[in-house]
């Protein structure tokens, strides 16, 4: 692809690859500019489903006007019909790759982050986008000597987003894809819910908190099946169980982003960056009532309900799969009558 021209962009050399494409770099023929182009593999550019995800990344960024979003320039198809986009080119790293780098990160950077990210997500909740993959891949640090921390945070790809008011596909495609990353779902995401609003990003965004405090998502397990039974059935660790010097004020943000029930967790990303902002203040208490007054949801102190007990006590979480699955099974199977 090197020399190719795309519009007004020639490619000059490739800089990423995974299952679903390559990345390039290109550089506008006047102006000098550099872009990032995403092209899709022949494998995935043959598939509906592949093609509309990265038009449907490239339109619900367009859609939300925040510098904290990757700037769309454009998008369509080469003549051999290889879809792609041309999208602002970031220098930096993803949050991912920080984490892997230094493992957890200090509270105060890390609630610096995630009200960063609570800025931009309120903006696109605000124009009926709800990001549905949130991620510490899809969370990119800049540089910029003009922000406090002399990073701009950037949130990436929007290729699973939905609006508010459109229907929820089922949580797995007709292809098989997972319509997100298991360990940052939702409950109501791993269940298919009907509907899904922007609690389900608060949610992934709690998840997201948590890796950041305590060097790890709060579920892991060996197959994505066993982290959705974790989300729906079991509460994480307390955060202060990993690293004793996290404030309480910032667990109980930790634990109210990550409650079961939508209805029990902050109803906006803009009031979970003002209890950010109590946090700030000192890492004492949080002015719970004054948060809470901000919506109509119970206070920080309600709205950390007991953890969630699975079927019984007794059993693990291999068994209390496995005896979902022999239900499951049994509910499939039809009497049989003997004859002679």
């Amino acid at each position: 692809m090197l020399g190719v021209r795309i519009g007004n962009y020639t490619i000059v050399e490739k800089i990423g690859e995974g299952g679903m494409g390559t990345v390039y770099r290109a550089a506008h023929e006047t102006l000098g500019r550099s872009a990032a182009v995403k092209m899709l593999s022949p494998e995935s550019a043959r598939d509906d489903e592949m093609v509309a995800r990265l038009f449907n990344e490239a339109r619900s960024a367009t859609a939300i006007p925040h510098p904290g979003i990757v700037e769309i320039y454009d998008f369509g198809f080469l003549p051999d019909h290889t879809a792609y986009i041309i999208m602002e080119l970031l220098e930096g790293e993803s949050l991912a790759g920080k984490l892997r780098r230094d493992g957890g990160i200090p509270h105060r950077r890390a609630l610096e982050i995630v009200r960063a990210v609570c800025r931009t997500l309120h903006v696109a909740h605000e124009h009926g986008i709800i990001h549905r993959d949130l991620k510490p891949e899809n969370i990119f640090l800049v540089p910029d000597p003009e922000m406090p921390a002399g990073e701009r945070v950037k949130l990436l790809d929007f290729g699973i987003a939905k609006g508010a008011e459109e229907p929820l596909h089922h949580a797995l495609t007709e292809t098989g894809v997972v319509m997100g990353t298991p360990p940052y779902m939702s409950p109501e995401q791993c269940r298919g819910a009907a509907t899904i609003d922007r609690r389900t990003d608060l949610y992934a965004l709690g998840c997201v908190l948590y890796e950041l405090l305590c060097g790890r998502p709060p579920f892991s397990a060996r197959s994505a099946g066993e982290i959705i039974a974790h989300h729906l059935y079991f509460r994480p660790r307390s955060p202060r169980e990993h690293d004793p010097h996290i404030p309480r004020a910032v667990e109980d943000l930790v634990l109210w982003l990550l409650q079961k029930n939508p209805e029990r967790r902050p109803g906006t990303a803009a009031q979970v960056a003002a209890a950010i902002d109590e946090i700030a203040i000192g890492d004492g208490p949080l002015d719970r009532a004054a948060i809470a007054s901000m919506d109509t949801i119970p206070t920080l102190t309600s709205a950390i309900s007991p953890p969630v007990a699975p079927p019984s006590a007794a059993l693990t979480l291999r068994q209390v799969c496995d005896r979902r699955r022999r239900t499951a099974r049994q509910g499939c199977r039809r009497p049989i009558r003997r004859t002679r």
